[in-house]
This record gives structure tokens, sequence and C-alpha cells, in this order.
């Protein structure tokens, strides 16, 4: 049987997000892969505006991260839907028939659900360090006075793509994970863990100034842009 890692994501209210000093995204973004993205709710989430607009926004911010990153990926949004389910663990999620129909239908790489699961109160996101599209799947809290959900719905789905917070953590790479300072964290990072209460909207990668002073990765131990750029064409195939 396949071994799933699962990994709990936290954010806290004092986290900020800055573009500033960040390199900027290149001018020509034309990526050769497209990653495709289900997005689901189940009964425990009332989604206070039109859904299918929530979910197209939380797409788009993602592929500005992305662009910015330069990562030769793009998402794309292939459903929606809402579910007559409250899901308490992910793993069941991850095995219900109905998910996994709706999957196939849609081509869907990466199932995202917005559900309150069985969170802790600090505990804003779960998904799953996917070495295939078989087992990416993730969940956010729509809503929680802890949690911003643009960030959880893109760091959930950084999981998906096979990164962890940090280099000491079980990977599939080494530096497949986040990067930060005593000033900031990339997307994939813990503020705890570096000390950085600003949160960079791109992901790891050394060949990227994040301030006049530090570059947003480090080539041995973390360069997500580098580990999703060797493995995606494998991801969306499923070897």
């Amino acid at each position: 049987m396949q071994k799933i890692l699962f990994i709990i994501s936290n954010f806290f209210l004092y986290q900020s997000i800055s573009f500033a000093g960040t390199s900027p995204p290149s001018a020509q973004w034309q990526p050769e892969y497209a990653v495709n993205i289900l997005i689901l709710k189940d009964s425990t989430v009332e989604v206070s505006e039109n859904f299918l607009e929530y979910a197209q926004a939380r797409v788009s911010l993602l592929n500005s991260v992305l662009k910015r990153s330069r990562i030769n990926v793009k998402a794309k949004l292939v459903g929606i839907d809402s579910l007559d389910i409250a899901f308490n663990k992910i793993e069941d999620l991850v095995f219900n028939h109905t998910v996994r129909k709706l999957k196939e239908e849609k081509n869907a790489h990466i199932v995202f659900l917005l559900s309150e699961l069985n969170f802790g109160t600090s505990e804003c996101g779960l998904g799953v360090v996917s070495g295939n599209n078989e087992t990416a799947y993730s969940v956010g809290r729509y809503s929680h006075w802890l949690c911003l959900s643009g960030d959880t719905f893109i760091h959930e789905v950084g999981h998906n793509l096979g990164l962890t917070h940090s280099s000491n953590q079980d990977s599939l790479a080494p530096y497949a994970a986040g990067h930060g300072t005593f000033l900031w964290v990339t997307v994939m990072a813990y503020q705890f863990y570096h000390g950085g209460l600003i949160r960079k909207q791109v992901f790891s990668n050394p060949e990227l100034e994040c301030d006049a002073f530090y570059q947003c990765g480090d080539a041995e131990s973390a360069d997500a842009v580098r580990f999703i750029n060797q493995n995606t064409e494998r991801f969306i195939r499923n070897d």
C-alpha cells in the first residue's frame, strides 16, 4: 500500500503579504504544463459569495505566484461542486467514491476541498504531499479568523505538488521545501521555524531575490521551483 504523507498547515494573523523587494516575474510566462484543479465544498461550509467566482479568484492568485516564482506550470480550474457530506478526516475525502468519480470526470490532477474537517483552533489546512496525482488531495478552511484562505489554497496545492515546509521534514527531495530568514518566509515555510513575519508570495527559488540581501531559496535545501519543474510532467502522467 502506498504511504500517504499528510501535513497540517497553520497560519497566523500577524503574517503579512509582501511583494516588495522580490525579483519581478518574467515578462514572458508561457508554461508548458497545466495542472487541473477541482474545487469542492462540503456541508460544513457556507460560501457567502459566488462560489465559481471565489474558486476562479483562488486559481488566479495561484497563477500569479507560479508566474512570480518562474514555475513552468499554469493552474487551470476544471470544475466546482458542492457536496452534501460533512467530512471529518482527509482520508474520508481521498477514498470517497463520489469525489474520485468527479476527479476522473473532470480530468483533475488536484482536488481541493473547502471544509472545517476536525481542524484544531490554529489549523487552517491539510494537504497530501503527493508523489503523483492519484493522491493529490487537500483541504482548507473557507472562513476562520486565524486563516487567510488564499494563502491556505496556494500552500496546500504546494503540498500536492510535492513540497514540504522545511528541509528537515520527510520529503520527496531534500530541496522540495520552503525557505525563509528572520525577516520573511516563502509560501511553504513557517514563521515560527524561520522567524520572519512577512510572507513572500513566491515558492522558494535561489535564482530569485527576496530582498536586497537574501535569495528566495537555497540550492541544497530550498528550491521548490526546481523540484516542481523537474517533476510536473511525471506528476501529470501519474507515473
